[in-house]
């Protein structure tokens, strides 16, 4: 909690700066998501057709086989759910670590911006030891310093834009294959999923040797 002394002298932020540093972080949070979620979407399409592959073309791997299988695809999704997913979006990016983003960015600010939302946040220390003039004015002169820049300019939306081409493309191909080939794909499924005893359909040729000419 912070003491007395320094909420009264807490500065406030320009509204405006403060949305635009919070829609930068949820941009950011937005696409560590898509990038992640391409990911696990990829891996489990690309394991689904080697297992296809392999089960289809030996016309029916042993159980064993299978569930081994099966138990390697998920524990590779699992783990890139965790490192794709869950551990990028458990750091924190709050307007702070967003502004040092922004500082980066743009240099000529020379940390005013950090300063302006540090301060802003109470972490001014006393009175005796800090101006609260000073640090008003440093937090009252960010708001026209960064009106200009475009904060949007930190980010690269064209690694979301692929990733975002990949799981629609991922999605489409599965769809049209399900739609094209339902019995197939629901042997798949109930034999690379859920594991059942169901055989696939056998291509038997039968060789008729007529004897003298008669079928009996």
């Amino acid at each position: 909690m912070d003491s007395p002394v320094v909420e009264r002298h807490r500065p406030r932020l320009d509204d405006a700066v403060t949305a635009r540093l919070r829609a930068v972080a949820l941009r950011l949070r937005g696409y560590v998501l898509l990038e992640g979620v391409a990911w696990v979407i990829g891996f489990l399409f690309a394991a689904a057709v080697i297992q296809f592959t392999l089960d289809y073309g030996t016309r029916g791997l042993q159980w064993s086989m299978r569930a081994a299988l099966l138990a390697v695809i998920l524990g590779g999704a699992v783990w890139i759910l965790w490192r794709r997913i869950i551990s990028p979006l458990r750091v924190r990016v709050g307007l702070a670590e967003t502004a040092s983003l922004i500082e980066r960015r743009f240099p000529e600010l020379s940390s005013l911006l950090v300063s302006a939302v540090r301060f802003s946040l109470g972490d001014v220390g006393s009175a005796e030891t800090n101006s609260p003039a000073l640090v008003a004015s440093v937090v009252s002169s960010a708001g026209p310093r960064v009106r200009s820049l475009d904060f949007n300019t930190v980010l690269d939306p064209r690694r979301s834009q692929r990733a975002a081409f990949a799981v629609t493309g991922a999605l489409v191909v599965t769809l049209i294959a399900a739609l094209a080939m339902p019995e197939v794909t629901r042997l798949w499924f109930a034999r690379n999923v859920l594991l059942q005893d169901v055989d696939w359909p056998r291509r038997t040729h039968l060789v008729v040797d007529l004897h003298h000419g008669q079928l009996v």
